[in-house]
């Protein structure tokens, strides 16, 4: 898990609005990787403002690579601008 990108990096990859896959498919995500931490008893008070930035940088992530994959035989850039 400690090898997902930077966040910072996120602000180099070109996001048209419009074309985030469904901005609801990363909340959804978000909620669900968070739901799982929290049942996994890693979220305290202390760590629940970081631990939700972490379940959504990881929901932004799975949603890259999902469209990084899906496109990445069509030749065709992505949702994000990506090949």
């Amino acid at each position: 898990m400690s090898e997902l990108r930077d966040m910072s990096e996120m602000t180099r990859i070109r996001v048209a609005r419009s074309d985030l896959v469904l901005p609801t498919v990363i909340y959804e995500s978000a909620t669900r990787i968070f739901s799982a931490l929290l049942a996994s008893g890693k979220v305290t008070d202390e760590n629940q403002k970081s631990a939700m930035q972490k379940a959504i940088g990881m929901a932004v992530e799975l949603a890259i690579e999902t469209d990084r994959m899906v496109d990445k035989d069509s030749g065709e850039r992505g949702h994000f601008g990506l090949r």
